[in-house]
């Protein structure tokens, strides 16, 4: 997302540590998660999904560049590598507890795509949703389970919680493709470019020109690069670097490699290249974001950074 001119907001990547065996993270206790209406002032991702529940309250969520209306009983999801903050109305607080899921690890784990296809569209770092919890009650349902869950910690409650969350995931997104063309996501037109998002997740290591993304979406080059700037704000070469740093940041976090192996691994051709389009997104070079990524012992890593001045969306 580009930030606004004269605008200061810090970004932070947060890196939640998932164990292979329990993917799942849960702030729980709806007395302690209470969400101020303070200004906004910094913007932040994480790799993992969002899921959050509004007990009490209501106010907005601001994420990659648009803004979604929340009030109680509503359910919000963020998936991973999408810029956000929520904040309450102006003089007020609303309670908050959250799930934070590696659905890579639980797609993979319980098969999930065999029952949904696209499942992917959970994982799309466009995908933002607000869902009404007294329109879907069964949602709503599970995840009250799994709050309470992983709040008591009974015996037994890791195994009860992944197979709700595979249940859940199933649920939601059976839920996202009836409302694609809802108001949720504003995805009205974006199943026009959904192909080539889907590609792009596959295939970032690998080379692809705009041509191949048009003849995936069925369109002309000069009418697909319209389209897809239309609707997701940035060209699509721009779309596909975002993606392949974010990517590099998991790599960067998660394994021994050398940048350079990691450039590589991220599709880009070589390591200068890499270092431009990371200081530009990050504002640091991936050898620093690596050192200062791992001073931190915590269970998640936030890494804050001002950018010396604001990404351009112009595409390269």
């Amino acid at each position: 997302m580009a930030l606004k001119k004269n605008q200061n907001y810090k970004l932070i990547y947060r890196h939640y540590n998932f164990s292979e065996d329990f993917p799942i993270i849960g702030l729980t206790g709806v007395n302690k998660w209470l969400l101020p209406s303070d200004d906004i002032v910094f913007l932040h991702s994480h790799n993992c999904l969002e899921i959050g529940y509004c007990h009490e309250g209501q106010g907005t969520l601001t994420a990659e560049g648009r803004e979604f209306r929340f009030s109680t009983d509503d359910i919000t999801m963020i998936s991973m590598n999408t810029m956000h903050i929520s904040k309450s109305d102006k003089g007020t607080t609303s309670r908050w507890e959250y799930l934070y899921l590696d659905t890579t690890n639980l797609v993979k784990r319980y098969e999930l795509e065999k029952h949904s296809e696209p499942f992917s569209q959970i994982n799309n770092p466009e995908f933002i949703g607000v869902i009404s919890g007294t329109e879907y009650p069964s949602l709503r349902n599970i995840l009250m389970v799994m709050f309470n869950e992983l709040h008591t910690q009974l015996p037994g409650y890791k195994e009860s919680v992944k197979h709700m969350s595979a249940a859940f995931l199933l649920m939601l997104n059976r839920i996202i493709t009836e409302c694609f063309m809802s108001e949720y996501s504003r995805v009205d037109c974006r199943h026009k470019v959904y192909p080539a998002i889907i590609y792009i997740e596959k295939n970032y290591m690998n080379r692809i020109k705009t041509q191949e993304l048009a003849e995936i979406c069925f369109m002309s080059e000069t009418n697909f690069r319209r389209t897809f700037k239309s609707i997701l704000g940035i060209p699509p070469q721009n779309y596909l670097n975002r993606i392949r740093v974010k990517k590099a940041c998991d790599m960067i976090l998660n394994t021994d490699k050398s940048i350079m192996e990691i450039a590589m691994d991220a599709g880009f051709g070589d390591s200068v290249s890499f270092d431009r389009y990371f200081k530009r997104m990050l504002g640091i070079t991936p050898y620093k974001w690596r050192k200062l990524s791992r001073k931190n012992p915590a269970s998640y890593i936030d890494i804050a950074i001002y950018p010396d001045e604001p990404f351009s969306d112009r595409e390269l």
